[in-house]
Formats: structure tokens, C-alpha cells, sequence
């Protein structure tokens, strides 16, 4: 393989013909008479020694893409998402919300069970959602109980996000009977041994 490496020629060639002229690996293998396993080895070192360079061209979220990738790394993130700024509270909830949309259409599989929250980004990011692809088995369960005051709308309600997202997708929802909070942590114990309480957190540990 060092004499691959030598042959500035071939790593040229091997470049072009992949990126440039789009060709499969298999063909450019073919083309070029070497294993897929030298091309590998080959577009790797024109990348490391400078020879080959891949750049991300100026295209919408690039301004906020290397601030991703640094929240990704702090937080332990699978993924992480940052929006532009709205101009109201409720054009922020929409930005927000149409950007979970679309991530959470794009991660989901079958038979996955999807924990579900409050608020009013959730409720933008459910009417937003426009899945595009047929799915089966998808348990939708909330991950917080309900709230007691009366200023709260339902609509942001975790019970209910979960029955609209179960609509959008086919799935199945299961609501939670609780408080979001209790005065008295026995209540709060009482509460977590309770049948019906245990088996949607129970679920919610499979996630």
C-alpha cells in the first residue's frame, strides 16, 4: 500500500472519478484496476495529507452548524438543533416547532415508543408535522402528569399531544392520570406504585 501512497497520479485520478464525475466505487475500481478496500484507504490519505479537500458550500443553517456540532459534543447530544431567531414569541414557537417536525419524522421507526412532554413548541411542532413515511407500531406516552392551574391551556396538555400524535402517525397513546406535582413526597410515592401510573413509566424506560 506505500507504493499506492506514492503514486500521486492514482490519488488524483481516484479523486476525480468518485466526486468529480460521480462515479460508484465500483466502477471507479473497476476504472482504475484496485480493490475497494485501496480506494477507501486512498480517498482517506488524499484527505488527510491535503490533497483531497471537502468543504460545506453556503446553504441555509450554515450559520449555526459548527454551534451545533459543539453542543453535540458538551451535552452528549445524538443531535442537536439550533433555529433562527423569531421576531415574536409565537414565530419562535413555530421556527422551533417546525424544525422538531422535521427531525422527529426524519429519526422515527417502527415499533418505537416516543415520550412526550408539554408546552407550546410541542403543540407548533405537532400541527406542523406532515409525516412522510407509513409507520406501524409507534407508542406515543407522556412523560409528565397534568397541571392545576387553570391558566394553563389544554391544548399544550401532554395527554393530549400524545393523542394528536398518535393521529398524525397510526400509533397508540396512553394517557397519564396524574399531577405534574403533589405537595407531600408520600403522595408523590403513592402515586408511582399506583398500577395504572407505573406502566406508562415503565414504557417510558424502554424508550
Amino acid at each position: 500500500m506505500k507504493k499506492r501512497f506514492d503514486d500521486e497520479r492514482l490519488i488524483l485520478r481516484a479523486c476525480d472519478l468518485y466526486y468529480n464525475q460521480e462515479l460508484t466505487q465500483t466502477a471507479v475500481c473497476n476504472e482504475l484496476g484496485i480493490s475497494r478496500p485501496t480506494l477507501s484507504k486512498l480517498l482517506n490519505y488524499a484527505k488527510k495529507v491535503g490533497i483531497l479537500k471537502i468543504s460545506i458550500s453556503s446553504v441555509h443553517g450554515r450559520n449555526h452548524f459548527e454551534k451545533e456540532a459543539l453542543l453535540e459534543k458538551k451535552y452528549g447530544l445524538r443531535e442537536g438543533i439550533i433555529t433562527e431567531s423569531g421576531c415574536t414569541m409565537e414565530a419562535q414557537h413555530a421556527l422551533c416547532g417546525q424544525a422538531a417536525a422535521s427531525y422527529l419524522d426524519r429519526v422515527l421507526q417502527d415499533g418505537n415508543v416516543v415520550g412526550v412532554g408539554m408546552g407550546a413548541v410541542l403543540t407548533s411542532c405537532i400541527s406542523q408535522l406532515k409525516p412522510q413515511r407509513a409507520l406501524s407500531g409507534l407508542s406515543f406516552v407522556p412523560l409528565i402528569g397534568g397541571l392545576n392551574s387553570i391558566s394553563v391551556a389544554p391544548e399544550i396538555h401532554s395527554n393530549y399531544l400524545c393523542e394528536e400524535l398518535a393521529k398524525k402517525y397510526g400509533g397508540t397513546y396512553y394517557p397519564l392520570f396524574a399531577p405534574a406535582r403533589v405537595e407531600r413526597v408520600q403522595t408523590r410515592n403513592e402515586l408511582m406504585q399506583d398500577a395504572s401510573v407505573k406502566s406508562i413509566f415503565d414504557m417510558a424506560k424502554t424508550m
